[in-house]
């Protein structure tokens, strides 16, 4: 992880074979991501249209498959204040349905941003 900060050091970095900073509660990665209660309300109705999981701060992600997990880690980050993201690894294991869900999520979130796909 170190080498990819340093080699983008001005983009949010997210790693899909490594999706959550935590894997505790919730809360933790809203904080981390920096998300306010607007992204915040956005992200848990998404998520739960997608993936059927109520989310809230306390819930503990690790619940959650890996590609649920994915899909949490990129509403993180869209919804994020991170103009610049950088994406590794996204689409490694997800199924043909997944990467559509995550790449309209993309162009819904992510049309004010610069979003790198490695």
């Amino acid at each position: 992880m170190l080498d990819l900060i340093s080699k983008y050091p001005d983009r949010l970095i997210c790693d899909a074979s490594c999706p959550l900073i935590t894997n505790k509660l919730l809360e933790d990665e809203l904080l981390l991501y920096n998300l306010n209660n607007t992204a915040r309300e956005l992200l848990f109705s998404h998520f739960k249209s997608m993936c059927t999981h109520q989310l809230h701060p306390e819930f503990c992600p690790e619940e959650l498959s890996g590609g649920q997990k994915v899909i949490l880690m990129v509403l993180l980050a869209l919804l994020s204040p991170a103009e610049r993201i950088v994406f590794f690894h996204l689409y490694d294991s997800l199924d043909a349905v997944r990467i559509k869900e995550i790449d309209l999520l993309i162009v819904k979130f992510g049309e004010h941003k610069d979003i790198l796909v490695v």
